[in-house]
């Protein structure tokens, strides 16, 4: 068998920690989402701030009571699809064993739908390319193998 060439060795010093932070980072969203799901709590929380992200983006706070602590939350929303404004009452959902797990009822709906489909999708997008280029890769270095033959 061949030696790796160091370009290899670099791709798999390189690809193996970044798979494992997706994955550490897949796994924990995973958990929380689940854990959400399972004790989930309803609530209102206060509108604290919002500020503007990149197209049309916003960003807004929240700050709710769980047992009398105050908990902070984050959410995002189009500006163009919904109107909220600071000191507005929002809906909001909370894990009962842990309120620092928390979402906006909008955006928790959302991900119900969107997260199971979009993560797979995007790993095996990521691993098609990965497999495209590897095979590139390997047919270039047969190739230069059979001209020196």
């Amino acid at each position: 068998m061949k030696k790796l060439s160091k370009l290899d060795k670099l791709v798999i010093i390189l690809a193996i920690p970044i798979a494992i932070f997706i994955i550490y980072g897949i796994v924990i969203a995973f958990i929380n989402k689940t854990s959400l799901s399972n004790n989930i709590e309803y609530t209102y929380a206060v509108v604290d701030s919002i500020h503007s992200s990149v197209r049309g983006r916003m960003r807004l706070h929240y700050d709710f009571l769980v047992k009398e602590s105050q908990i902070r939350g984050t959410g995002t929303y189009y500006a163009k699809n919904i109107d909220v404004s600071i000191g507005d009452s929002i809906p909001v959902v909370y894990d009962n064993t842990n309120p620092e797990n928390n979402q906006w009822l909008r955006n928790y709906n959302t991900d119900k739908w969107f997260l199971p489909r979009a993560i797979p999708i995007l790993l095996l997008t990521g691993l098609y390319y990965f497999w495209k280029w590897w095979r590139k890769k390997k047919k270039q270095e047969v190739s230069n193998i059979d001209s020196r033959n």
